[in-house]
């Protein structure tokens, strides 16, 4: 595959990732203030789930080399954000 064309690809489904996220957040903070049941909330998250293994399923991988290089790159402090150092605030 070309370079620009594998790009293309991971962008696409970055931002596939990144409606997903929105959605979600929208829901968490808008939709379920006002959700009347239980059995539609569920349904919600079942459906934010599937979504989810889709993306997953349907996402270019990413080499084992790019992965450690970002793992190390995170070990090193490059990342400083709260879900590296595995705190969610």
């Amino acid at each position: 595959m070309k370079p620009g064309e594998k790009s293309a690809d991971h962008k696409s489904s970055g931002d596939q990732y990144l409606a997903l996220r929105n959605n979600s957040r929208v829901f968490r903070e808008v939709e379920l203030d006002n959700t009347p049941d239980a059995e539609t909330v569920l349904t919600a998250l079942k459906g934010f789930t599937t979504r989810r293994d889709e993306l997953n399923q349907a996402s270019p991988a990413f080499s084992d080399r790019d992965f450690k290089k970002a793992r190390d790159g995170i070990n090193a402090g490059e990342a400083k954000h709260a879900v590296d150092k595995g705190s969610h605030q």
